[in-house]
């Protein structure tokens, strides 16, 4: 927006500072504004537009009102011709307005936090009448027909305020949301706020109060976008506040800032209200009480920095500020000398800190020097750039991605981190609550107990104890740890590097281990290798089509369970449990069971079988190693490929046959012939 502002000739009687506030005034609507309209805007002291003011009045306005209504989008309304400009029409006036203002000594003219009990805040009152030739009018007591201000004045949800309403209201959705309460007393104007509740000191209230700071609220800017003025988002960049409780704050919502004329930095004081400060490129430097702006002193803003206490913080929802190169924010330990933090801010690489920074924000990206110590006190879905540093993550803060190695990650109960990559991070993180989720190529060292870490690619390096693992499906990752509780998706592989007291949840996955590892399984269809170490503990909780790849192992299975085993080499101890099926393939190994039925595939190598029962149906598989064998119908020709003899109070069978060799001990077992094993059904054989 560009508004002009013609100076009556009785501005020539006005005080020192008149014609600065209400270019400061200017310039606030100028930076706030988006519409590049040029308004012409008469102002007068003790007078408006050629006529006095009255004795009573603080300021008047007068607006250059189109002579028909015009149909918009809210419908049928009067509007001024600087509204008219707004929309983007074209007209030739000599002025859009007129301003006028008490020539009584009443106003104090500076950009002050204190006002006398006596005086009144001009800028206030100047930001009030200008308002008014923008648009923020009521006509419907006037003309008739509602201006744009009354298609958003409700007496009751779905009920527009009439000029004889005694409840009138500012609402965006139909009534239902009171953003302020409209004065209905005569004579003020009904455009204007009531002069009693929360914003009777607002600039736009019906009436001013002496010794008070009446500055632009956020209901102001509400309704002045309501009725067509947009934000401008080129310019104007950030509140920073006065609120004690946010002292020292600076706060971003989507604006830019430009630093190259216009209003760069707006002040939301403790009631609401909007102060403003121009920030300038060379050389100069700003004070604002608890905030300093300061130059490098070159042709541009780029490098200056706003240096902040010790207490500051960085507050930054996703938009843009200052300048594009150098340093924007300095955050000092020891006043301006020792520089602890730096902050630069770019239109479209994120936020570039480092040092010790602390930083609050959503969805921002984070540039970070490697080496740098970053908090994050508050927000969600932030993106972090940084190696060999360290983030620490505030109680609240959530959805947050570290992209770099070789970091230290601290998180606070309930902080949720997300590791893309890098390797040699490492994770403290609470003892309930906190969660980790690693992508493809990612490692990380996790200090801590009763978290949760979650495997989100392939590739993956995890220490950890004490945690709760999932998986996406067909992850890969490498385990070292004890007593995790690990669920895999279907199609995972996970590498565990020895361990103890750890269960797994699976169906359809792979588990190698590579050391000596104890361990449950939980689950179905997995296959699991034990390796060929030697001492590692098995434990499967029932399912079904489990295969297990073992050497030198116990392997124990609960009850119901149906379980595949290839022993490879040495002697494994396996303990079936009640109803369960067993199959073994191969190698030597040792099995005690129950009231179960066994399945032993005789192939070469040689087992040894506890607990074998025919009358329970234990059969003895030799169609793989009798493949190709024409048997007789009898099975007398059996007797050409098995032999079964007795060794004290086992009985041991030894098959020759054309796929190989096995020995099959059946432990405890004795005094049984071929013809007691074909007798009892004790074999699968080929059928031909």
């Amino acid at each position: 927006m560009d508004i002009v502002l013609n100076w009556d000739p009785s501005v020539g009687n006005a005080p020192a500072g008149f014609k600065a506030a209400m270019e400061q005034v200017a310039h606030l609507y100028d930076a706030l504004f988006a519409t590049t309209a040029s308004i012409v805007i008469g102002v007068g002291y003790g007078e408006i537009n050629g006529t006095p003011l009255p004795s009573t009045a603080l300021g008047e306005s007068e607006s250059a009102i189109l002579a028909k209504p015009i149909i918009t989008n809210l419908g049928t309304v009067t509007v001024n011709t600087a509204q008219y400009k707004t929309l983007g029409h074209s007209i030739s006036t000599p002025a859009d307005g007129w301003v006028g203002f008490t020539s009584s000594a009443y106003f104090n003219f500076l950009n002050t936090a204190i006002v006398a009990p006596n005086q009144y805040d001009f800028l206030a009152v100047a930001e009030h009448e200008i308002a008014e030739v923008l648009g923020r009018i009521s006509t419907i007591a006037v003309t008739g027909t509602p201006s744009a201000l009354d298609k958003f004045r409700y007496s009751s949800p779905g009920t527009l305020a009439t000029a004889a309403s005694t409840i009138a209201y500012f609402s965006l959705d139909n009534g239902t949301t009171d953003l302020g309460n409209f004065n209905t007393a005569a004579p003020g104007d009904l455009g204007d706020w009531a002069t009693a509740g929360t914003l009777s000191t607002d600039a736009y209230a019906a009436a001013g109060t002496p010794g008070s700071i009446a500055g632009i609220s956020a209901s102001d800017l509400l309704l002045m976008n309501a009725i067509g003025y947009s934000y401008n988002q080129a310019v104007a960049n950030a509140i920073l506040t006065a609120n004690p409780v946010l002292n020292n704050q600076q706060i971003g919502n989507g604006q830019n800032f430009a630093g190259l004329g216009g209003t760069d930095i707006f002040f939301l004081g403790s009631g609401g209200e909007v102060g403003y400060s121009e920030l300038a490129t060379t050389g100069a430097s700003l004070q604002t009480g608890w905030l300093a702006f300061q130059s490098d002193g070159a042709a541009s803003p780029e490098g200056n920095a706003l240096i902040l206490p010790t207490s500051a913080s960085v507050i930054n929802t996703g938009f843009n500020l200052l300048g594009h190169e150098g340093r924007d924010i300095v955050v000092a330990t020891d006043g301006v000398a020792g520089l602890n933090a730096t902050y630069e801010f770019t239109p479209t690489m994120g936020v570039f800190v480092s040092g010790n920074a602390l930083f609050n924000g959503s969805g921002d990206t984070l540039n970070a020097e490697p080496g740098t110590s970053l908090e994050i006190g508050s927000g969600s879905g932030d993106n972090v750039i940084l190696s060999a540093g360290t983030v620490t993550l505030d109680q609240g803060v959530s959805a947050v991605n570290v992209f770099g190695g070789r970091n230290t990650i601290n998180l606070s109960l309930g902080g949720y981190v997300g590791l893309i990559g890098g390797s040699g991070n490492i994770v403290n993180n609470a003892v309930a609550g906190a969660s980790v989720n690693l992508t493809s190529n990612a490692s990380a060292t996790i200090n801590g107990s009763g978290g949760y870490c979650g495997i989100c690619g392939t590739g993956i390096a995890l220490v950890a104890s004490d945690q709760s693992i999932a998986t996406i499906e067909n992850a890969s990752f490498t385990l070292t740890g004890n007593r995790d509780a690990i669920s895999l998706g279907t199609n995972t592989t996970l590498v565990m590097q020895g361990g103890t007291g750890s269960t797994v949840f699976g169906n359809q996955a792979t588990i190698e281990i590579t050391g000596i590892a104890s361990l449950n399984a939980i689950g179905s269809a997995n296959t699991i290798s034990l390796g060929d170490i030697g001492g590692s503990y098995l434990g499967i909780v029932g399912g079904s089509g489990w295969m297990v790849s073992s050497a030198g192992n116990t392997i124990a299975t609960l009850n119901n369970t149906n379980l595949t085993l290839n022993l490879d080499s040495g002697v494994n101890t396996i303990f079936i449990g009640a109803n369960s099926t067993l199959q073994i393939a191969g190698g030597i190994g040792f099995i005690s069971g129950g009231t179960d039925s066994f399945a032993i595939a005789a192939m070469p190598g040689a087992q040894a079988i506890a607990g074998f029962n025919m009358a329970r149906g234990d059969q003895i598989d030799l169609t793989q190693i009798l493949g190709g064998v024409s048997l007789a119908p009898d099975r007398s020709n059996l007797s050409s490929y098995v032999s079964a003899s007795v060794s004290g109070s086992n009985t041991i069978l030894t098959i020759a046959a054309p796929n190989g060799s096995d020995i099959l001990l059946l432990a405890g077992v004795g005094g049984l012939s071929l013809k007691n094993l074909i007798d009892g059904n004790a074999f699968l054989l080929p059928i031909h």
